[in-house]
C-alpha cells in the first residue's frame, strides 16, 4: 500500500496523507516506555459494508453486507459511564501505528478520566470489507470513501455507548465523545464533528489539511491551495532546509545543486555508474539503466527522503516515518541532521561533484539506512511508486491530499513539476476504469471549505516521466 498544507494549518503538513507503506508499526513497547498496544485491548466490531443502501448487493457488487472492524481500547483511566470517550479516527495505515504514536491522548487521559478508543480505517491494517484484502481491492474499492469511514466510526461508537460492543464496557449513553486525529485522521476528526454533531461533541484535529482541496479557500480573498498547483507544500518543505528553520546555511543551495547534478550524470552509463557507487546501489543489481537517463527515479528517491524529514521533523527521536523494518529511530530534528551532511558551502563549487553526491547520499541514508545495517541497496522505488496503492484510489476519487502530484516551482530547489488535472484524470481512468476520476470539488461541496477559491490548478500539461 502506498501513501501528505495549510498555510501553515492547511498547507504544511499533508502528511501521511503520505506513503503509508513506509510507516512502521512499532513494537508493543516504545523506546521511551510510553503506553502502546500492550496497554490496550484489541477488539472487533461488526459494521455495515455500505452504510448508504438498505441491502447488498444492490450496488452491483457481490459482498457480505457487514464486516469486522478492528479497534483498540484502554479503560485504565476511565471514570465510567458519563465520563468522556476519546476516539482516534484512524487514518491510512495499520491502527497500531496511531495507538503507539498518539501522545496527546495518552498524556491527558488520566486527568480527564477518559476511555481511549483507536479505530482502524476500512481498507487498512486488518480491517477489510468484502471478505478480505484481496477481494476488497478487486471488488469493493467503491466502498472506500471518507463518508463510509466516518459512518463506521459512528456505528462503532453506537455499539460502545449502548454496551453492545463488549461485556466489560458498561453502557455509557451520556459519555461525551471527542474525536482526535492527525493528518488525514485529523481531517476525519474535523469532518465527523461537522457531519455527526450528535455523536461527536468536539474534535482535536492536528496537521489536518482540510483546506488542501479544489474549491476551498485559504483566506478571505478566496485564494485556493491549487491556484498554484499545490506548490505551497513544496515551498514549506524547502523552507525547512534553510538556516531560518535551523538547518545548515548551505544545505538548501547544495541540495538544489545535487538534484541538477543527478540529472546531468544520469545521461550516460559512466555517470549512472558513478551515481550507483555514490548512493550505495548494489553493483550486481544494475539498479540504474538506460531508462534512468533523465535521473528521475534517483531524484525522487532523494526528494521523498527530504519530504519525510520535513513531515517528521520532531524535536525527539522517532521511528514514525521510517520503513517497516527500521532498526533505529531518526534523530531529533532529522531535517537538520540530514542537512549537516550538506553544510560545506564549497560542495556546489566546480570540481566538487563527487563530494556533493557523497553528501547527498549520506543525507538520504539517514532515513533509508538509519541503522547502518544495509550494505547496499538492491533497488530503489519504481518510477511510479508514489502513484499507486489504496491511498492513490482515494486521490483518484476524492482527491485525498498526495504531495507527489503537487507542483514544484522552477525557481525552487526541487525537480520542476506542474500539477495537471487532465493528466490525473487520464491516469486514474486508465488504472481504475473509465468511471473513476477525481471529483475535484467533492470535499469542498460535502464538508465546506471557506469559499470558492482553488480553480483547477490548470498549468500546461506536464505529466511526470512515468506517464505513457
Amino acid at each position: 500500500m502506498h501513501p501528505r498544507v495549510r498555510i501553515l494549518l492547511a498547507i504544511a503538513t499533508v502528511v501521511v496523507a503520505k506513503r503509508p507503506q513506509r510507516v512502521s508499526v512499532p513494537s508493543a513497547r516504545s523506546e521511551s516506555g510510553a503506553p502502546t498496544t500492550a496497554n490496550c485491548t484489541e477488539r472487533w466490531a461488526t459494521v455495515e459494508a455500505n452504510h448508504f443502501v438498505w441491502a447488498a448487493p444492490v450496488d452491483g457488487a457481490d459482498y457480505d453486507d457487514t464486516f469486522a472492524m478492528r479497534y483498540f481500547t484502554n479503560t485504565e483511566y476511565w471514570g465510567g459511564p458519563g465520563y468522556p470517550i476519546w476516539f482516534y479516527t484512524g487514518n491510512e495505515a495499520n491502527v497500531e501505528q496511531y495507538v503507539n504514536a498518539t501522545g496527546l491522548m495518552w498524556e491527558n487521559a488520566a486527568e480527564h478520566q477518559a476511555m481511549l478508543v483507536f479505530a482502524e480505517h476500512r481498507f487498512y491494517g486488518q480491517t477489510w470489507p468484502c471478505g478480505g484484502e484481496e477481494a476488497a481491492q478487486e471488488d469493493c474499492l467503491h466502498l472506500l470513501t471518507t463518508e463510509q469511514a466516518a459512518a463506521d466510526y459512528v456505528e462503532l461508537l453506537a455499539l460502545i455507548k449502548s454496551g453492545a460492543a463488549a461485556a466489560d464496557i458498561a453502557p455509557c449513553p451520556t459519555s461525551p465523545v471527542i474525536a482526535f486525529g492527525g493528518s488525514y485522521g485529523g481531517m476525519l476528526a474535523a469532518w465527523v464533528r461537522m457531519k455527526y454533531p450528535g455523536t461527536f461533541n468536539g474534535a482535536i484535529s492536528a496537521s489536518a489539511p482540510i483546506l488542501g482541496f479544489i474549491g476551498t479557500a485559504l483566506d478571505g480573498e478566496g485564494h485556493g491551495f491549487y491556484d498554484d498547483g499545490g506548490a505551497g507544500y513544496w515551498d514549506i518543505v524547502q523552507a525547512d532546509t534553510t538556516q531560518e528553520k535551523g538547518a545548515a546555511p548551505a544545505c538548501s543551495a547544495n541540495l538544489g545543486a545535487g538534484f541538477e547534478l543527478i540529472a546531468k550524470m544520469s545521461t550516460d552509463s559512466a555517470g549512472r555508474a558513478a551515481l550507483s557507487d555514490a548512493f550505495g546501489l548494489c553493483p550486481d543489481a544494475q539498479v540504474l539503466d538506460e531508462s534512468d537517463a533523465d535521473g528521475y527515479r534517483l531524484q525522487m528517491w532523494v526528494l521523498y527522503a527530504f519530504d519525510d524529514y520535513a513531515m517528521g521533523n520532531y524535536p525527539f527521536a522517532s521511528t514514525y516515518l521510517e520503513g517497516p523494518d527500521a532498526l533505529s529511530p531518526l534523530p531529533p530534528f532529522p531535517m537538520r541532521a540530514a542537512c549537516e551532511h550538506l553544510a560545506d558551502d564549497t560542495l556546489s563549487d566546480e570540481g566538487s561533484e563527487a563530494a556533493l553526491m557523497d553528501a547527498v547520499a549520506a543525507a538520504v541514508n539517514l532515513l533509508y539506512n538509519s541503522s547502518g545495517a544495509e550494505k547496499c541497496y538492491e533497488s530503489i522505488p519504481a518510477r511510479d511508486d508514489e502513484l499507486d496503492g489504496i491511498w492513490d484510489y482515494q486521490w483518484c476519487t476524492q482527491m485525498a491530499c498526495q504531495e507527489t502530484y503537487f507542483s514544484r516551482r522552477p525557481s525552487g530547489i526541487w525537480p520542476e513539476y506542474s500539477f495537471n488535472l487532465t493528466w490525473v484524470n487520464e491516469r486514474c481512468q486508465g488504472k481504475y476504469g473509465p468511471h473513476v476520476t477525481p471529483r475535484a470539488t467533492h470535499v469542498a461541496q460535502h464538508y465546506g471549505g471557506g469559499g470558492g477559491g482553488g480553480g483547477g490548478g490548470g498549468r500546461a500539461p506536464h505529466p511526470p516521466p512515468s506517464s505513457s
